[in-house]
């Protein structure tokens, strides 16, 4: 089965397909400790944003990664 990567936009949020492109916005509210909390793997740096978005890249290839943007 072929998924293709699509935008979803609602009232409230836009859902798109995540890219590399959206590092710096991660970078900037995504490095918050308690978001990490009970993830067993913490990020804590711009490096391991990036390092986690690469993970999430290669997931998006098989349909199971999004970003979800505040419209």
């Amino acid at each position: 089965m072929m998924v293709a990567a699509v935008t979803l936009e609602g009232r409230h949020v836009r859902l798109e397909p995540l890219s590399r492109g959206h590092l710096a916005g991660l970078a900037e509210v995504g490095l918050d400790e308690e978001l990490w909390r009970w993830i067993p793997t913490a990020v804590r740096t711009r490096e391991e944003m990036a390092a986690y978005l690469d993970t999430a890249l290669n997931e998006q290839e098989r349909g199971t990664s999004f970003a979800v943007c505040d419209r």
